[in-house]
């Protein structure tokens, strides 16, 4: 149990920082587009980039789980967390767009790794509840993003800001590595993590409970990600609101979705009972 408990622990903790990482420009972006000298709206492209590293990471996720072993695949994700806020650090487009795919690349893996780990270390009778528990990890980043970024660019300028991420990821890195050999007992060096990364999507287009379920999360998301992202440049750059406080609103935004995470928290257990008819 207490094993499990520290699974979940780190997984809740480890898709919190995704979160934070992924959001962080989008708490600051009038600050970094005065740096860039670009609009502020372009933050929505910095997003989509970021994104689009997610989707080409996600569909090879569970095969580097099985191959690196899901521990440690959550800690290559959590370097590219931090190399990618200290390559956005540098305030040079260019860079910035490599950091934007690079934190995406991270972000596209951490779900996977943590929901191997959470099927091998916790009671199969309590999934739904871990699983519902373990993803209010996302919007739970989201409110810290909003408060901690803001806050930081005031303090110490947002390329500072940024580049902090680095000693977040630095300290879990190190942490995970101490569970590293008990949790990656089952990596398998022969898994061919290339082979076949559409498998997953065409498994769940052929499943009718997965394919709604997909499509619906889809629209859900899009909006819910739309309404945060631009949220801080809505309320500075229009309604002349401090950068602060509008770290907090959009805090406060992503405290609302919270309910919604939560609601789902049985989901799993759901679709592997409508999956099985």
């Amino acid at each position: 149990m207490t094993g499990g408990k520290t699974v979940l622990g780190a997984t809740t903790a480890a898709l919190a920082f995704s979160s934070i990482t992924q959001l962080f420009p989008s708490a600051i972006a009038p600050e970094i587009a005065a740096s860039l000298n670009v609009t502020p709206a372009l933050i929505g492209v910095q997003v989509s980039l970021a994104y689009s590293g997610a989707m080409l990471s996600s569909l090879i996720g569970g095969g580097v789980s099985r191959r690196l072993g899901a521990c440690r695949t959550t800690q290559l994700a959590i370097l590219f967390f931090g190399l990618g806020g200290l390559l956005a650090a540098i305030a040079d487009i260019r860079t910035f767009i490599l950091a934007s795919l690079l934190i995406g690349l991270g972000y596209g893996l951490t779900n996977p790794a943590a929901s191997h780990l959470l099927v091998r270390f916790t009671n199969p009778g309590r999934r739904g509840l871990v699983f519902g528990f373990k993803q209010t990890g996302v919007p739970l980043g989201g409110v810290i993003a909003g408060v901690l970024a803001p806050a930081l660019t005031v303090a110490l300028g947002w390329q500072a800001a940024m580049a902090s991420l680095a000693i977040p990821a630095t300290l879990a890195i190190l942490w995970l590595q101490r569970f590293h050999q008990r949790w990656d007992d089952d990596a398998d060096a022969t898994a061919r993590w290339l082979s076949s990364p559409l498998s997953d999507i065409r498994l769940v287009w052929r499943l009718k409970a997965l394919r709604w379920t997909a499509l619906a999360s889809f629209f859900f998301s899009a909006s819910q990600l739309c309404l945060t992202v631009f949220t801080v440049t809505l309320l500075v750059e229009d309604l002349g609101v401090a950068l602060v406080t509008a770290g907090l609103m959009m805090s406060a935004v992503r405290s609302a979705v919270w309910g919604v995470v939560c609601s789902g928290a049985g989901l799993p257990t759901g679709l592997a009972e409508a999956c099985r008819h």
